[in-house]
């Protein structure tokens, strides 16, 4: 493919090219004609295969740089959005498990780590504050039905609030894909826009 951008003729122009100038060259001349086109191939590829490398760096540094930023902060919380209109607030999370929840690669990697501990549910109307939340036991990855792509928490020791966290002025579709803080600032806010 990359020989036919560089080189963009026929099978049959190239060889009727090679016909004709080779009868009008003589064999060094030809000889370095090709070596100049080789090394002109030899270079393009490599070209292409540093800029690929460079990418595939630049991606794992990034992920890298992401994982100690965030691990560097203890007893991390992530927080997303529980809509009570069918009650799964009481029906699901106070039985420890919560599903279907869209997680980055580098939100996994911290929750695997442990430096992700604890998950909390900002419940919407009518009540619009978070009250409690739990340890993380583990997540699994859900790999058929409607939420395939999607992961479940499985939780422990689901603990009250020392007050509840309100939401404050952000919009709480914001937090749906869930939003990352300490457990000190969960413990001590009153408001979402504090954490």
């Amino acid at each position: 493919m990359l020989f036919n951008q560089m080189f963009p003729c026929t099978e049959e122009d190239t060889a009727k090219n090679i016909i004709i100038t080779s009868s009008n060259k003589s064999d060094d001349e030809y000889n370095n004609e090709a070596d100049e086109k080789l090394y002109s191939i030899h270079t393009t590829v490599g070209v292409e295969y540093l800029g690929y490398f460079n990418n595939a760096k630049s991606k794992v540094q990034s992920t890298m740089k992401f994982i100690r930023r965030y691990s560097k902060q203890p007893n991390q919380a992530i927080i997303f959005t529980a809509s009570d209109a069918l009650g799964t607030y009481n029906s699901v999370f106070k039985h420890n498990y919560w599903r279907a929840v869209y997680l980055g690669k580098n939100v996994v990697k911290l929750i695997n780590n442990g430096t992700i501990k604890y998950f909390c549910l900002y419940q919407s109307k009518p009540k619009q504050y978070i009250e409690e939340y739990a340890e993380i036991v583990r997540i699994n990855f859900i790999t058929n039905g409607p939420d395939a792509g999607k992961y479940e928490f499985i939780l422990k020791n689901i603990t009250r609030l020392p007050q509840n966290i309100h939401i404050g002025t952000i919009n709480p579709v914001s937090i749906m894909r869930g939003r990352r803080t300490t457990l000190n600032k969960l413990l001590s806010s009153t408001i979402v826009n504090q954490l």
